[in-house]
Formats: C-alpha cells, structure tokens, sequence
C-alpha cells in the first residue's frame, strides 16, 4: 500500500499535518475530529520515508485508546507492529522490567493494587504506633501518593517538616511505607512513573539509551496526558 494514496481519507489540515515529519507539532482540535488518524497517518508517512518503527514512540491516555491506535496503525503500515504504542503507565513497566534492577529491586517486581496498598499501609501505621483514626491507612495512601506525584522523596518531606510534627509522621511513614514495599520487591501505582523518573535521574545512560531511540514521539489525547504529567511534575 503506498501512502499517498491514503492521503485521499484526510482533509486539507489533517493531510498537512500527516505529512509533517520534522520538528515539533501542536494539533489543537474537537473532539472527533481526527487527531488519532493524524498520528497514525503521520506514523505512516514517517515509515513510508524510511524511518525505522524502532525509532517512533506513540503515546495514548488510556489501554483501549492505546489498543485502537495500534490497531490503526498495523493496518495502515506492514510494519507498524514494529512501533512502540504505549500509554504512559506500560512504557515505564516495560522501561522497569529492563531496569529497576539498577534502583535495588529485582526486575520481576509486583505491582500492588489498592488493597494490597492498603495492607501494607495498615502495618506500617501500626508498626510505628500511631493512632490510626487520625492516620487512616486509605487517607495516608493519598497523601503518599501525592508526594509521589510531586517526585518528593521520604527525605524532601522530612525537610520540609522542620518543627511540623505531623509531617514529620508523614515523611517516617512514607518512608517505612517504601521500604516494605522495596523488601518485597514490589510498587504500587503511584511508583510506575515515580520510579522510573528515579531511574533516569541516577542513571543517565541508561536515559541517554531512550533518548537515542526515540527520534519521533507522537503524544494522543494531549489535553489528558499533559495534564497528568504536570500533576506529577514531568518534564519533557
């Protein structure tokens, strides 16, 4: 299938667009007006002129826009399955499962869910003897998972506290929280990204590495994703 002739199911701006392969690229448009089919038309095009699948990385919101993108894809390139297609979340699991082993943990790490969060939270609380209707495991959860969000280690809490003393209980159970969790080689959600940030900054080869990988990303549903990395402080 040559590409020019899926230009045909494009208008005149999504054409422009989809043939747009070098430097940076905003598309600003409604709901159901295409902007998924620019990326996979432009994904396209960029394998069309050769670029190596390797080198593109594609990033969605959610697993069932990440499904449905790289389903278009493949039907518009014969190797597009070659393509990274990812939400945010599985691209840093994957990124961990090769690297985590570089932060201390084993590479067949656990990812916990909210109940298994909840019951290590529950001994941790416990364990340093504080009351736990003022520190509810489920409410401490939240906060943790702020801090993570924000990038702020047990350590950055602790000197933020000063004279602070529930702080002080938050930074010492924030922190005995990751230790449980690092002790049985697990994370929880708010890890994924919180971890994989970590692993970048202490170990800049092995950024360097993605870095030379990807020479095209391609970000899908914008609006969501980007206000999700500023919650949690990303920094492109």
């Amino acid at each position: 299938m040559i590409f020019m002739d899926l230009l045909d199911k494009l208008n005149h701006e999504q054409r422009k667009a989809a043939m747009h392969t070098e430097g940076p690229l905003l598309l600003i448009a409604g709901a159901g007006s295409g902007k998924t089919r620019v990326i996979t038309h432009r994904i396209a095009n960029l394998i069309e002129k050769g670029v190596s699948p390797f080198n593109i990385l594609a990033i969605t919101f959610t697993n069932k826009a990440a499904k449905e993108m790289k389903q278009r894809v493949n039907e518009l390139s014969p190797r597009g399955n070659e393509v990274w297609v990812s939400t945010f979340h599985s691209m840093c699991v994957r990124i961990l499962r090769s690297h985590i082993n570089n932060l201390g943990y084993e590479n067949s790490f656990t990812i916990y869910d909210s109940d298994d969060s909840e019951s290590v939270m529950k001994s941790v609380v416990k364990e340093l003897n504080l009351y736990d209707k003022m520190y509810q495991p489920k409410s401490v959860l939240g906060i943790v998972g702020r801090y993570k969000d924000q990038l702020k280690t047990p350590l950055d809490i602790k000197k933020e506290a000063e004279t602070d003393f529930r702080l002080e209980n938050y930074a010492m159970i924030y922190e005995t929280y990751q230790k449980k969790l690092k002790n049985n080689n697990a994370l929880d959600f708010d890890d994924i990204i919180f971890k994989t940030v970590d692993l970048f900054k202490s170990k800049p080869e092995i950024l360097e590495k993605y870095q030379d990988r990807f020479h095209y990303i391609m970000v899908d549903e914008y609006q969501d994703s980007a206000t999700r990395c500023a919650m949690k402080s990303c920094a492109a």
